[in-house]
């Protein structure tokens, strides 16, 4: 499919004859005149060929998928609402007689023809853009950043099924991508029983664990396979059925009459890191007393003060096992990517540590956010009793006895020694750090540590409080997120799909508020 661009204006555009219709500060009459002439369809030309039929303008059909996140509506909905409503034929500069001027399905195959070229964030990327040139966002502003989770609806399936799905999977990537090695190598049993589909359920449990032999011996037998082809490596769902094998079931060989048996036994409550092995990057995530199985999404916002309109930066996709505090560097490059160098940036407890305050400060950026005590217990002594000289890590104890010497242990921390007749001698030696110690008490402190005792020192001033007050604001960028934009459900297929998700619901949301701010 080629793009070939129309740059001429309909005359009969209802942009043009029934734009009075709405109010000047009508949302979508200003999206007809600020957020549609930022598209054209030269931005897209990357995603189609040179040759073969016009395709449908893909600028129409971002500033068509913005509206349908916008409302969170479906493509069929979508499909409607250009057709019928007048206000969307105004916004989109549609003629009042076109109607069906695509198929729900072209929503789809646009949304895959974005994402296998690489420009999921085009649409966001797009939004943004404009909100810099507006002055809505500052490139050395304050931002404010929150991780939610997103929901896969998976069905917990059990571990037979699951068994088979993998090796299944496996059996449909060798013919896939190695046809003449599947047609030549591969037995016909296991390609006749990989084609037929097949449920558990109602199976005894002596039937199950037969039905799991037969699937491990298959999956073995297609790896013996791949490694006489010399095709290993570049089996993605080699790896992934392994996995599944290694979580759920224990593998026994037997041998009867010289010949080797496989026999399995079923894991009981097993702890599953792979629920579809098409999609591996789907997992089970936890945080708190919430636990789904799924991705997460960080979500970037400016923080500027009360009754200011705040904007979208970024949206980051990653597994939902993935700590908050190891996404810094993907936080650090999406500044980059816009050209932000933001001057602080709110964040709750999940994401602060001496080492994470430490980077953001080297990149003239101030790290804001309450660090959690080194310890729950307070029946006796904490780190934080202790007075401790970050320049000659030396330390003295509530008691006033001074620390003898200081050494570094392997992962680059600092140990403290005390000496063990004084520790001994005080009443107070059950209570202290390190309960497990028989001899002398030791503080373990990281390299960071300075940073650390700077910020609980910091966050009982009420001056820190106060500005603290920025960051709660994005649980309710969160919720619009949810409740308007419809977030929480993953809708599309794979990891690019989760990510196109976020920069659509990112780029709506702008809209959003942007059509609100310039009213």
């Amino acid at each position: 499919m080629s793009l070939k661009p129309d740059d001429q204006q309909k005359l009969s555009s209802a942009s043009i004859e029934y734009a009075q219709l709405l109010e000047k500060s009508h949302p979508l009459r200003l999206f007809s005149e600020h957020i549609y002439p930022a598209f054209r369809d030269e931005d897209f030309k990357d995603c189609y060929s040179d040759n073969g039929r016009s395709g449908i303008s893909p600028a129409l059909l971002s500033l068509i998928t913005i509206l349908q996140w916008r409302e969170s509506l479906s493509d069929v909905e979508t499909l409607e609402a250009c057709n019928f409503r007048i206000d969307w034929k105004i916004a989109l500069h549609l003629a009042m007689d076109d109607i069906n001027i695509f198929d729900p399905s072209t929503l789809c195959r646009f949304r895959r023809r974005l994402m296998d070229h690489d420009k999921a964030s085009l649409m966001f990327d797009k939004i943004l853009n404009l909100c810099i040139e507006k002055g809505f966002v500052k490139k050395r502003g304050r931002l404010r950043v929150d991780a939610t989770h997103i929901v896969k609806h998976i069905n917990r399936i059990s571990t037979t099924d699951l068994i088979f799905r993998s090796v299944k999977a496996l059996v449909e990537e060798l013919e896939e991508k190695f046809n003449k090695f599947y047609k030549e190598k591969v037995p016909g049993d296991i390609k006749e029983r990989y084609e037929k589909k097949f449920s558990s359920f109602g199976m005894s449990k002596q039937r199950r664990g037969d039905k799991q032999a037969e699937l491990v011996q298959d999956g073995l037998m297609l790896q013996a396979i791949a490694k006489e082809c010399k095709i290993e490596s570049e089996l993605i769902q080699l790896p992934i059925m392994f996995t599944v094998f290694q979580e759920n079931i224990i593998i026994r060989e037997k041998e009867v009459n010289e010949k080797i048996f496989i026999e399995t036994e079923e894991i009981q409550s097993p702890k599953q890191s792979i629920f579809d092995p098409k999609d591996p990057t789907i997992q089970l995530g936890k945080k708190g007393k919430t636990a789904w199985v799924g991705a997460k999404c960080q979500i970037i916002e400016t923080a500027e003060p009360k009754g200011s309109i705040n904007f979208i930066v970024g949206v980051i996709e990653e597994p939902a096992q993935k700590s908050d505090q190891k996404s810094h560097k993907a936080i650090r490059e999406n500044n980059e990517k816009y050209g932000l160098n933001p001057e602080t940036i709110y964040v709750d407890s999940n994401y602060i540590s001496g080492e994470s305050i430490e980077t953001c400060r080297n990149n003239n950026t101030e790290l804001m956010g309450y660090l959690p005590p080194s310890s729950a217990k307070r029946t006796g002594f904490n780190v934080e009793d202790f007075t401790i000289d970050c320049e000659n890590y030396s330390a003295v104890c509530p008691m006033g006895k001074k620390s003898l010497q200081t050494s570094d242990s392997k992962d680059g921390r600092h140990i403290i020694h005390f000496d063990k007749i004084d520790c001994r001698a005080c009443p107070h030696f059950t209570q202290c750090v390190n309960t497990k110690r028989q001899n002398a008490k030791h503080l373990y402190l990281s390299k960071n540590y300075r940073e650390i005792l700077e910020r609980r020192k910091l966050q009982q001033t009420q001056e820190f409080k106060s500005e603290m007050k920025l960051r709660p604001a994005i649980e309710g960028t969160i919720s619009e997120f949810v409740r308007v934009h419809g977030f929480r459900k993953i809708k599309y297929k794979g990891q690019k799909g989760r990510q196109f998700q976020c920069y659509a619901a990112g780029a709506a949301m702008n809209v959003r508020r942007f059509l609100r701010a310039i009213a």
